[in-house]
């Protein structure tokens, strides 16, 4: 005989009236509580570790391009080698130096990375990161934020630059060294960046280095990141000819992707086995709800009910709390991923504590990227946890025997 909608009604306002212990209800609600936490965990910790990737990608590609071809000692020509390298899937290359360098004030002395390029490659590379200033020209330098922070210098203020290369003088060989005129600061985001780096000009970077003519470097820029290896392989011939060494961006950066990967694929199992505990919770909920309710489910058998229809009232009810829990998780999970920095901001200043340090993180506020397939996933595997979780007391409920529960009534 069918369930039928007025059987339906009978049974679950049954199944309530007779249910006045609310230890259960305590049980159903931890486990609410445990799912909605748990789903709500591995959205934000996965949207945070995609938006550590998103956000590393974005600004060692903006300074490095997607291909970096490394001359050693330095390559002349440049110019013909960009035109060639400059092939099918290639946006743009970039002929640079990249040398190390101490920056010296009066009250200061740091090492960092001089990087020199072309005005049009320099207004692609740091154009949008410039904090106050302008492109430097000439006998201009632009240093990182953090840098200029550092050597207690800002715009207009004077640095100088000494070199590893060597040149004679009256009291034999001392260092190379040029004094610049800061002409802007620029913040990249990243820690790394704008501690350590100064772009200054091509031609006055072949003078200050002795490179007449020569760059170190060239910074190949694909299409897309996804097409780096096939452009890699595309001017691997090339660069062997020109004794360049190429590298992409992945195995430049070989180490943290594939400890981001790691860390990223074992947080995702341990929260899923917290959405797991959280099912089992219903299990029990389930389990004690049946031993309570089994007068009532006799009651219920004898006017008719079947198996299958007492089954799916109890798979009903403990799919209702794995469901509503997964519901609110989600919304609590992309809530927090969307606003991640504002609630960093408020542990901060609720704590007096940084919890964020970008001499750590290397960047300078909490990232967070949600992506669309993993939140789906998440669901899906909640959900899923959920309904398995009601089949073993669903299956319990259905096996009462009417005579045996009511033999003393």
């Amino acid at each position: 005989m069918a369930f039928n909608s007025l059987e339906r009604t009978i049974a679950w306002r049954y199944l309530r009236s007779k249910h006045k212990d609310g230890f259960i209800s305590v049980i159903a609600g931890f486990s609410f509580l445990g799912i909605a936490l748990g789903v709500a965990t591995l959205i934000i910790v996965t949207s945070v570790m995609n938006g550590f990737r998103h956000e590393f990608m974005s600004h060692i590609i903006g300074f490095n391009g997607h291909i970096s071809l490394y001359a050693g000692d330095g390559v002349g020509n440049y110019d013909a080698i960009a035109k060639e390298l400059k092939g099918e899937h290639v946006s743009n290359v970039a002929p640079l130096i990249e040398r190390q360098a101490m920056f010296v004030t009066k009250t200061q002395v740091i090492g960092g990375i001089v990087r020199a390029l072309t005005q049009d490659n320099l207004q692609r590379a740091v154009s949008d990161k410039i904090l106050t200033g302008k492109l430097c020209a000439g006998e201009n330098i632009m240093l990182g934020r953090r840098l200029a922070e550092r050597l207690g210098v800002w715009v207009g203020d004077e640095v100088k630059v000494i070199t590893p290369e060597l040149s004679e003088g009256g009291f034999g060989y001392i260092p190379r060294a040029k004094t610049f005129t800061i002409g802007g600061v620029f913040s990249a985001g990243m820690y790394e960046y704008d501690s350590s780096i100064g772009f200054i000009s091509l031609d006055y970077a072949q003078k200050l280095f002795n490179l007449p003519n020569m760059v170190t470097q060239f910074e190949v820029t694909a299409c897309s990141p996804e097409l780096s290896k096939q452009v890699k392989a595309q001017i691997r011939k090339m660069a062997d000819r020109y004794g360049l060494v190429a590298m992409d961006w992945q195995e430049r950066n070989s180490a943290f992707m594939n400890a981001v990967a790691v860390e990223r694929n074992v947080m995702f199992l341990i929260l899923t086995l917290i959405i797991m505990v959280a099912s089992f919770s219903i299990i029990s909920c389930m389990v004690m709800l049946v031993r309570e309710k089994s007068r009532a489910i006799a009651v219920l058998r004898t006017i008719g009910m079947q198996k299958f229809a007492v089954m799916r009232v109890f798979m009903m009810t403990g799919f209702l709390v794995g469901g509503i829990g997964t519901c609110i998780g989600v919304i609590v999970g992309l809530l927090f991923s969307y606003n991640i920095e504002r609630v960093r901001r408020f542990m901060e200043s609720l704590l007096s504590a940084n919890l964020f340090s970008e001499e750590i993180y290397y960047l300078s506020k909490l990232p967070a990227e949600v992506n669309v397939d993993e939140v789906l996933l998440t669901t899906a595997i909640a959900l899923l946890l959920s309904f398995l979780s009601t089949i073993y007391p669903a299956w319990r409920a259905s096996k009462i025997d009417p005579a045996e529960a009511l033999r003393y009534e």
